[in-house]
């Protein structure tokens, strides 16, 4: 897990504030674009966690990430990744790629790379910041 050298082990970002500095609430309307390719040999993934409990974040929607291998799976790796987060689903045909949160409870995320490659470890491959939408 700990191992630093491309292929090897996993790379974890965390994620707690918006573009604007801002950290994340629950009340807002965010997107994460996600360059793609993810520099991973295996798989990557975001989870959500509830900022006040450090646990992933439990809502309606019984989701707390979105990973490659399964909700992600039929992504265009060579297309950007538009991921959402907030308390109502977008428009249907990007609600498959939306994590409920809770109105007026902060969070955060861990973006996940498991084995990752070069462009991950020399910074040639960044993760942006989350885009606030709407409130």
């Amino acid at each position: 897990m700990f191992a630093r050298s491309p292929g090897a082990g996993s790379l974890y970002w965390l994620g707690l504030r918006d573009a604007g500095g801002t950290y994340l609430n629950g009340s807002n309307t965010y997107t994460l674009t996600v360059p793609q390719p993810v520099p991973a040999k295996l798989f990557w993934s975001i989870t959500v966690y509830d900022a006040e409990t450090r646990s992933e974040i439990r809502t309606e929607q019984n989701r707390a990430a979105l990973r490659s291998l399964f909700e992600l799976s039929d992504l265009d790796p060579q297309a950007p990744a538009v991921l959402h987060f907030g308390p109502t689903s977008p428009a249907s045909e990007e609600a498959d790629r939306w994590i409920q949160t809770l109105p007026g409870q902060g969070w955060f995320v861990y973006f996940r790379i498991y084995g990752p490659d070069a462009p991950a470890f020399d910074g040639s491959w960044q993760l942006p910041d989350f885009d606030k939408t709407s409130e």
